[in-house]
């Protein structure tokens, strides 16, 4: 569920795109999506650590917002 849930966001700020993308034709990853997908990866590691795992671990407030501007 916990997993699922950072796949999801991961998919949708497009990160398997630019790692593909990095590792096909050697273009780095911008640092601010490295970064968010660092701290999603935490986030799934902290949530699942929880017992019980919140009912509600899919709200925003328990995962990392995408700064395009670093």
């Amino acid at each position: 569920m916990v997993v699922a849930e950072g796949r999801r966001r991961l998919q949708a700020a497009g990160v398997e795109r630019y790692e593909t993308r990095e590792r096909v034709a050697g273009i780095a990853m911008p640092k601010s999506l490295k970064y968010f997908k660092l701290q999603v990866d935490f986030a799934v590691v902290a949530l699942t650590q929880l017992s019980p795992i919140p009912v509600d671990y899919m709200l925003d407030g328990y995962w990392p917002k995408l700064d395009l501007g670093m």
